[in-house]
């Protein structure tokens, strides 16, 4: 994988909505480090979607030695793979939702049970999202397929350039080429056996655990329309958590003028004229992102940077 692309898990009707004007594929992007350039979202080698590297074994033979793993009752189809299943069960129907709400810019026109299933998509974004980015900090950002030999080439030369015999820091050094031993075995046993990360996707007990831990069952879904002229951001994670003290929102961009909103909140609709405000959600956005934000306004992602630089 090419250490300029852009990974995501967000599904490709959400990433249209925030493409440039006038384009079919077009999309700004900020990064962490204030890079802001352009991406063609249909080019696999600028903008990558991470659900290709899912697992492709049926949920009956992928749950076969993890007796552990109940399933949950969303995926119905246990002899199609995992994407098959997120699409069937998860991002089709979703899209159908979204649009209802980007169409009439209400909450009111869905059922109870299209509430529901908000909160269901919700939660599969974090898991599938948060697990990647877990596993990423742990095995570093240069996630590309190692062959055996490499990896014995890079564990050699990391231990030659990190290690001096007369060194009384000898022990701690030594420790440190078993770590990096390991994080590049691992490189290769993470895309050799995307497994565990499909499971924990499926796991009903990580569903359980993200609903207990946010509290989302108890949370009202909301819809925050944007009448500024400063767009809501996507983030490449799809989703926003802001953790306030403990006190849980969720964020969820539909498009530049519209966002729902996860909270304790009891207002179905807010309207915000507030540019700070926007600001304030989009600079949430980018800190909570894996690695980017996207947009369809450039000069707009130049003034979100820049006023961070100020401030820091």
């Amino acid at each position: 994988m090419k250490e300029n692309c852009l990974n995501h898990t967000i599904p490709n009707f959400l990433l249209k909505n925030f493409r440039i004007s006038g384009t079919s594929s077009g999309i700004f992007y900020l990064d962490m480090v204030g890079t802001i350039n352009q991406k063609n979202t249909k080019n696999r080698s600028e903008l990558f979607n991470l659900k290709d590297f899912y697992s492709k074994k049926p949920l009956t033979e992928l749950l076969k030695n993890k007796p552990h793993i109940e399933i949950n009752p969303i995926f119905k189809k246990l002899d199609e793979p995992l994407e098959k299943n997120l699409d069937t069960f998860i991002e089709k129907p979703f899209s159908t939702i979204v649009n209802k709400i980007i169409e009439t810019k209400n909450l009111n026109i869905l059922a109870s049970e299209d509430l529901c299933f908000i909160k269901e998509y919700l939660m599969i974004q974090f898991i599938r999202t948060s697990r990647y980015k877990e596993d990423v900090k742990y095995l570093g950002s240069k996630m590309e397929i190692l062959s055996i030999n490499e990896i014995s080439r890079l564990i050699v030369q990391f231990a030659r350039n990190n290690c001096n015999a007369s060194s009384p820091r000898v022990n701690s050094q030594s420790r440190e080429v078993r770590q990096e031993a390991q994080r590049i075995r691992l490189r290769l046993a993470y895309w050799k056996d995307p497994d565990f990360h499909s499971a924990e996707i499926i796991d009903k007990n990580k569903r359980d655990a993200f609903y207990q831990k946010t509290g989302l069952h108890e949370k009202n879904v909301s819809l925050l329309l944007n009448e500024t002229q400063s767009p809501f951001i996507l983030p490449d994670t799809g989703v926003t958590l802001i953790d306030d003290s403990g006190s849980i929102e969720i964020l969820l961009p539909l498009n530049p003028l519209m966002c729902l909103k996860f909270s304790g909140d009891t207002e179905k609709i807010t309207k915000i004229a507030d540019e700070t405000s926007i600001n304030s959600i989009n600079v949430l956005s980018l800190k909570d992102s894996f690695k980017a934000v996207f947009s369809d306004r450039k000069k707009y992602l130049e003034e979100l940077w820049k006023s961070m630089s100020s401030v820091n």
